[in-house]
C-alpha cells in the first residue's frame, strides 16, 4: 500500500500561559487570536535563550507554520589581565553544549574565527557557563557575529502545527486558537467519560449496598434460607426467589463474612450508602449541566497551573540592530 508521512513540530510554551488562554476560551469561545496573544505572546523554551523577530510570532499563531529565530544568552566579563571573556549562560532550544564547544574549537583551528585563545566549559549541575577567552584588542561584537553565523548559538526553530483532529479525521495546520480549542474539547471529553465511568461504578456499588442493607434487615430469614439449603447454587436460587435479590446481590450475600454483621460494620455500610448517593448526585450534575462540567475542567486546569507552573524562561527581543 501507499503510506503518507507528515511531520509535526510544535514549540514548547509556558504552562501557566497556556492554561490561562484555555480558561479564556472556555469563558469566551469567540475570543480572537489577538486576545489570545495578549496571554501567549511567544513560545517559552526550557533552555531559556532569546527569540528574535517577535512580529513573526503572529504568523506562527495565525498560519500554524513559520520559522522562529532563536539565540543563546551571554554576558561579558573581564579577567585580571583586562582581557574580555564571553560567558554563555543559556543556549537555544535543542542545541547540544558539547557540540557547540567543539564547533567553536574547529572554527578557531580553521581560522574562521580569530581572537579566541581558549574556550572552557565551567558548567555545573545547576548552572550553564561556557567561557570564551579573547585576546587583547579583539572586537567582541565581531566574535559574537561570527558565533551567530557559524555556530548554533543562533539557530531557527521551524514550526509546523500539523494535527490529526477528531472532526474529519484528517491532518490540518491549526492556528493557536484551534489548537487550544481542541485541547479544551479533549479535556471536556475526558471529564465526561471519567464521570460516566465513576457514575456506573457508584451505581453498581449502591445496588449492592442497598440490598445488603435489606438483607441485614431480614437477617434471620436470610441465614435460615442459607442454612437449610443443600448446595451453594440452591442457596443462591432460593435467595433470588424468596427475597427478589438479583444474581449479583445473592452472590455477594453468600460471600459475606460474619464480621460484616456486627454493629460497627453495619454502620459503615449505612455511611457508604450515603456517600455513594452524594457522589451519584454530584456526577449526575456534571453530566447534565455543561457549566458544572466546565467548572470541573477549570478547577483541574487551575490545579495543574498552581502545582506545576513556573516563570517564563525565554526572552523576546525586537531590536534588529543587534543582528
Amino acid at each position: 500500500g501507499i503510506a503518507v508521512g507528515m511531520a509535526t513540530n510544535m514549540p514548547p510554551h509556558n504552562l501557566g500561559e497556556i492554561i490561562d488562554a484555555c480558561l479564556l476560551l472556555i469563558d469566551n469561545p469567540e475570543a480572537t487570536i489577538d486576545q489570545i496573544m495578549e496571554i501567549i505572546q511567544w513560545p517559552d523554551f526550557p533552555t531559556g535563550g532569546m527569540i528574535f523577530d517577535s512580529w513573526t510570532i503572529k504568523e506562527v499563531y495565525t498560519k500554524g507554520r513559520w520559522s522562529i529565530t532563536m539565540r543563546g544568552k551571554h554576558h561579558l566579563e573581564k579577567t585580571d589581565k583586562k582581557e574580555d571573556v564571553i560567558v554563555i549562560d543559556e543556549l537555544p532550544y535543542q542545541v547540544n553544549k558539547a557540540n557547540l564547544v567543539a564547533k567553536v574549537g574547529e572554527l578557531v583551528n580553521e581560522k574562521k574565527i580569530d581572537g579566541i585563545y581558549d574556550i572552557t566549559d565551567e558548567s555545573s549541575k545547576d548552572i550553564m557557563r561556557v567561557t570564551i577567552h579573547l585576546r587583547k584588542g579583539t572586537n567582541v561584537d565581531d566574535i559574537l557575529t561570527r558565533l551567530y553565523k557559524y555556530t548554533e548559538f543562533q539557530t531557527n526553530f521551524s514550526v509546523n502545527n500539523v494535527a490529526l483532529i477528531e472532526e474529519g479525521r484528517q491532518p490540518r495546520h491549526l492556528d493557536i486558537k484551534e489548537l487550544l480549542m481542541e485541547f479544551v474539547v479533549f479535556r471536556r471529553i475526558v471529564v465526561r467519560r471519567r464521570s460516566e465511568f465513576q457514575l456506573d461504578k457508584a451505581n453498581n456499588r449502591l445496588h449492592i449496598l442497598e440490598w445488603l442493607q435489606r438483607a441485614i434487615d431480614i437477617l434471620d430469614e436470610v441465614i435460615e434460607t442459607i442454612k437449610t439449603s443443600q448446595t451453594r447454587e440452591e442457596a443462591k436460587n432460593r435467595l433470588m426467589d424468596l427475597f427478589a435479590f438479583s444474581d449479583e446481590q445473592a452472590e455477594y450475600i453468600l460471600m459475606l463474612r460474619l464480621q460484616t454483621l456486627v454493629g460497627l460494620e453495619i454502620q459503615k455500610i449505612l455511611n457508604e450508602i450515603g456517600e455513594k448517593k452524594e457522589l451519584i448526585d454530584y456526577l449526575m450534575g456534571i453530566l447534565s449541566d455543561q457549566k458544572k462540567l466546565d467548572g470541573v475542567v477549570i478547577d483541574e486546569m487551575i490545579y495543574i497551573k498552581d502545582t506545576y507552573g513556573d516563570p517564563r524562561k525565554t526572552e523576546v527581543v525586537n531590536d534588529t540592530s543587534i543582528y
